[in-house]
């Protein structure tokens, strides 16, 4: 990226996005992307240029052995990053999804909710998404998936989940009711017919145990 667009595009801060110039044309670039990598996101407003664009990126990054990709499940869940249609819908509030911490609820500025959103933050929430460690080594989630305590009580369920090869065990991210929320909490998935253990965490997963 630094390549084709200057030193400044190091200077983008994560999460933020600018315009930044490449054969006459200027794209709108954001520090974001379905990793735990701090990539880049590139919006192309015009057909030619981004063809340009495309091709100059395997140019310059041919040393660095550059190339096609697609978005990596396993990385998205194992750094917390969430997924609006899959660990979140239309019913949830950014408090369930924990990221109350991106809004300033004292201050003077306005938003659409903040109001109905205060007032929620004073009263609190019954559930909230938690990370789940799973003792499997597959899963495929095409729906919710739910999830028992020990004395199977309905604890939740399991709204995105792949196999992590680096921790030897299923991760996933769950909207788990309150009594559930505490990190070590024992859960059991009920797939394919069998049950199998786990136990609810923090993100970014590698501070679970």
């Amino acid at each position: 990226m630094e390549k084709i667009f200057g030193a400044d595009i190091n200077t983008l801060r994560y999460f933020a996005f600018a315009y930044f110039g490449f054969g006459g044309h200027q794209f709108l670039i954001a520090r974001s992307g379905w990793s735990k990598q701090g990539g880049f996101e590139i919006y192309v407003d015009d057909r030619e240029a981004g063809l340009r664009l495309y091709d100059e990126l395997f140019v310059a990054g041919e040393a660095l052995q550059v190339r096609p990709g697609c978005p990596n499940l396993i990385e998205r869940i194992e750094s917390g990053l969430l997924s609006y249609g899959n660990d979140m819908e239309i019913h949830d509030n950014p408090i369930h999804c924990g990221l109350e911490r991106f809004a300033d609820y004292d201050e003077e500025t306005r938003f659409l909710g903040k109001e109905k959103l205060s007032d929620i933050m004073a009263k609190g929430v019954s559930r909230k998404l938690r990370g789940v460690l799973i003792d499997m080594d597959a899963i495929a989630v095409v729906r919710e998936i739910p999830l028992f305590s020990a004395k199977s009580e309905k604890a939740g369920a399991l709204r995105s989940a792949a196999y992590s090869p680096s921790l030897g065990r299923v991760v996933g991210i769950a909207m788990l009711n309150k009594t559930f929320w505490p990190t070590g909490t024992p859960i059991t998935v009920h797939y394919e017919g069998k049950e199998f253990s786990g136990v609810v965490c923090d993100f970014p997963f590698k501070q679970c145990s």
